[in-house]
């Protein structure tokens, strides 16, 4: 099923909320915070009132998280939330690589799902040192 603009606003506003009760502000603190109205707030906490982006990342500011977490749900579950860490994890190791390195690794990490998926991980592993000296050598 398709969202409509009003069901975004919706998501967007419990989430807000949701997020602001975690934090333990009332909607009058975050108001404050972001400089906007109560009555603002309250809009776009019940789906009301669509927000710029720049309200929506003072927002997210000052709930002191991410803004796309703002846009979607977050894993509930331990094991997507850890995976979500580790990806992240991932994403900032490998951000400031050169190419040829994040080729490297794009090659070490196929390999290791290839045997995963064979169910051979331990083998990844005891071939990981052999698939970096073949990397090197090229």
């Amino acid at each position: 099923m398709d969202m409509t603009k009003y069901d975004v606003q919706k998501e967007f506003g419990l989430r807000v909320r949701e997020n602001r009760k975690r934090c333990g502000l009332t909607q009058e603190n975050l108001a404050e915070v972001i400089d906007k109205s109560v009555d603002t707030i309250s809009n776009v906490e019940r789906g009301f009132l669509s927000t710029r982006i720049k309200t929506a990342a003072d927002i997210a500011r000052a709930l002191d998280m991410p803004l796309s977490d703002l846009f979607y749900a977050p894993p509930t579950s331990q094991e997507d939330r850890d995976r979500e860490c580790l990806l992240r994890d991932l994403n900032e190791l490998v951000d400031h690589c050169s190419l040829r390195s994040l080729e490297a690794v794009i090659q070490v990490v196929s390999t290791i799902i290839e045997l995963d998926d064979a169910h051979q991980t331990p083998q990844a592993t005891t071939n990981l040192p052999d698939i970096i000296a073949r990397n090197r050598g090229s």
